[in-house]
């Protein structure tokens, strides 16, 4: 089992990679994705976020999306940490939940997550000339069809 304290990472609230300084895009991406594209006002959906890392130590801040007055952002439950396999390579996924609440009608526009940090070559460790690079990362903004009550 892979453990939380191994991310370091604050958690606050697809797959687009906006830039990686030095880390390659497939070892460390950010999946998002709304439980629905639709809900009326003061109804709620689910926003799972997900960051993806193989090969890479990182830790920084994964940020919630703002929305301001049109609507509340709110974390659901705890974070998850697993494995996965995707394409033959091994990834370590940090899993979080936000409750997105519209306070008004019409298209919502909910910003890409982002990640901003710094890590490392995990191939880099055992060499004296590692050194930290950013990362930064942002998943595909989304749409959310507003309905009236």
């Amino acid at each position: 089992m892979v453990s939380l304290a191994a991310w370091r990472l604050t958690v606050s609230c697809g797959l687009m990679v906006l830039a990686i300084s030095a880390l390659a895009a497939d070892e460390l991406f950010i999946e998002a994705k709304l439980s629905a594209d639709e809900v009326y006002v003061s109804g709620e959906v689910v926003l799972t976020v997900e960051l993806y890392r193989s090969n890479v130590s990182v830790h920084g801040e994964l940020r919630k999306p703002e929305l301001g007055e049109a609507a509340t952002v709110s974390l659901i439950g705890e974070v998850q940490v697993y494995e996965t396999e995707r394409a033959g390579r091994m990834y370590q996924v940090l899993k979080r939940a936000y409750a997105i609440v519209p306070a008004r009608a019409g298209l919502l526009t909910i910003p890409g997550v982002l990640f901003e940090g710094v890590g490392a070559d995990a191939d880099d460790f055992g060499s004296s000339a590692a050194s930290a690079v950013a990362a930064r990362v942002r998943g595909p903004a989304q749409s959310l069809d507003v309905r009236p009550k």
